[in-house]
């Protein structure tokens, strides 16, 4: 089921755009500019797990080791190569191999490495990936526990 929340976020606060990527521009709440505040600090832990492709911004979204492929590929170069930055994942994907045009392989060695992906008819889903690296379910403790400042106990 959709969050009326969620989708009125993005009708009224992102629209059109990307949640990282949104641009904090005139009046807003403390909430909504304190959400985008947090976004360099949460942004390594979110992970997009793929199956079908289709929900997930290949170059925007953290999906690969090399995401977000936006870091290092510039918005001209995805137009140049007849993508726009909207594309999914699945868009980029043709029986089970990736569509990167042949150049960007000299130019960003990097693609060479992000494995294939075989596209299945289950949704992408979100994953909270611990800093050591293990992807787990997302809950309001294992974000606390990955994000607070642990120290010793005390008596």
């Amino acid at each position: 089921m959709k969050s009326l929340w969620v989708q009125w976020m993005h009708d009224y606060k992102i629209k059109g755009s990307y949640f990282w990527v949104v641009a904090p521009r005139g009046s807003m709440s403390w909430g909504w500019r304190k959400l985008l505040q947090m976004r360099d600090t949460i942004r390594p832990y979110i992970w997009k797990k793929i199956d079908n492709g289709v929900n997930t911004f290949v170059w925007t979204d953290n999906w690969c080791v090399e995401s977000p492929l936006l870091s290092f590929i510039t918005p001209r170069m995805i137009a140049s190569a007849g993508c726009n930055l909207n594309s999914k994942v699945a868009d980029l994907i043709r029986d089970n191999q990736w569509l990167w045009p042949d150049a960007w392989y000299n130019v960003f060695p990097v693609l060479i490495h992000i494995p294939h992906i075989q596209i299945n008819d289950n949704e992408d889903r979100n994953v909270w990936k611990c800093s050591n690296g293990v992807e787990t379910d997302f809950s309001s403790k294992v974000v606390w526990d990955s994000l607070r400042r642990k120290q010793g106990e005390v008596d």
